[in-house]
């Protein structure tokens, strides 16, 4: 199957661009720089309420779609998106009201925003910013998508399992998914014996593209497959975990 769309991901653990008071904006940096980003906090310590592990931009026509994955949340008050046409600068706020937050969440929570005023063939910026019950705010970017016409609608019109990437990997794998419509969904992972590893969805999710990360912990070298299950569509496909 073609897929006519982008997308663009970026993996974190605690990789952030930037710390600063709630009410600040993305453009204003200072310090040194932490996981290859630069960073700048007012906040009295440098842990995060949020651990972010995925923050992606899909382009459709006329529209782009932001998708971000959070491992835990602590205190997470909600997250807002920045945009400009530049990377580095002229980041302007885009949603109103805020995007809720988990507040206190140790599972995996999966968060979307559609940005429908925009233009094809013109290449756009944008930061996740995060805000904690304390009032201070974490900016995670950039990413970039360019709209265009004739890319594929942004709901997707039929089931899908991707191949996962990177592959093989080590420690940590993305497993791209999409539904064309409301369903319950069951992603697990199975060795080469049959038996399960482990689950990493089970439950009801709306139509979308959905991206799940496997961090493997200490499963051993070796072959794995995943399968989903999403109403009466059932897919499986096979990875490589290579320590």
């Amino acid at each position: 199957m073609n897929k006519k769309y982008f997308v663009f991901i970026v993996l974190f653990t605690t990789s952030l661009i930037t710390q600063t008071a709630f009410g600040q904006d993305a453009n204003k940096y200072r310090g040194g720089s932490y996981s290859g980003y630069s960073m700048e906090t007012s906040a009295p310590n440098t842990s995060l309420p949020v651990e972010l592990i995925s923050f992606t931009a899909t382009s459709g026509s006329v529209h782009v779609v932001l998708r971000w994955v959070t491992e835990s949340e602590t205190g997470n008050l909600g997250f807002n998106i920045h945009r400009s046409l530049l990377d580095s600068s002229d980041y302007k706020k885009i949603n109103w009201p805020m995007i809720k937050g988990a507040g206190n969440s140790y599972t995996h929570r999966e968060y979307s925003h559609e940005d429908k005023n925009v233009q094809n063939g013109v290449t756009y910026y944008y930061k996740l910013e995060q805000v904690d019950i304390q009032g201070y705010s974490t900016f995670y970017g950039p990413v970039s998508a360019t709209p265009q016409a004739g890319l594929q609608p942004i709901t997707p019109t039929e089931y899908a399992l991707f191949p996962n990437f990177p592959n093989p990997f080590n420690p940590g794998t993305a497993i791209e998914y999409q539904l064309p419509e409301a369903v319950h969904v069951i992603l697990k992972i199975y060795n080469m014996s049959g038996q399960e590893v482990t689950t990493l969805v089970d439950e009801y999710k709306d139509v979308g593209y959905y991206t799940i990360i496997w961090n493997t912990g200490n499963a051993a070298s070796g072959i794995y497959f995943y399968v989903i299950t999403a109403g009466e569509f059932q897919l499986t496909r096979k990875m490589m975990l290579m320590r």
